[in-house]
């Protein structure tokens, strides 16, 4: 029995020890430093791209994230503005909902932390295909925290991205 006790104490000791107290909480995002060679001339360039719309990550201390926002690099135009009115208002095309629904990120799921590597799998999905456990909708990435403001880090062979998020809670 005490080996049991012990076992189970060293499991729960091994999982804490993948969580970091510094991620957990609520970060807004503030937007996105590509660093990339261009396959046209071959220099290397740097783009900022500030955040013109709003998206949030939502850490736990129990390992579940969720993250919700809008991509893209221009506001999209509120219906009032368009002419098509609020909810209940002219019935919209299905290019318009379309244009409305593509640029949402909605997920939610359990994260680990390996050192400084952040390991995300999704349990719910806006895309059907990432929920099905598969590891298809399976994200890492490097992460650094200093302060309250949190970079992603992710490098593929044509670029470097840089994503920031500031601590709002």
């Amino acid at each position: 029995m005490r080996s049991i006790i012990l076992a189970a104490a060293a499991l729960l000791v091994s999982f804490s020890a993948q969580a970091n107290p510094d991620l957990v909480g609520v970060w807004s995002y503030e937007g996105t430093h590509l660093t990339a060679v261009s396959w046209e001339t071959g220099e290397e360039f740097d783009r900022v791209t500030p955040a013109a719309n709003p998206r949030m990550f939502i850490f736990t201390e129990s390992g579940y994230y969720s993250q919700l926002g809008i991509t893209g690099d221009e506001q999209r135009p509120l219906r009032s503005e368009s002419g098509e009115g609020a909810m209940g208002g002219p019935k919209l095309s299905s290019e318009q909902r379309l244009a409305e629904y593509r640029p949402l990120i909605s997920e939610m799921g359990t994260y680990e932390v390996d050192g400084n590597m952040l390991n995300m799998r999704p349990l719910i999905d806006k895309v059907p295909d990432y929920m099905q456990g598969d590891g298809l909708g399976d994200s890492q990435a490097e992460f650094s925290i200093d302060g309250d403001v949190m970079s992603f880090i992710r490098t593929t062979e044509a670029a470097t991205i840089r994503d920031t998020y500031r601590r709002v809670d």
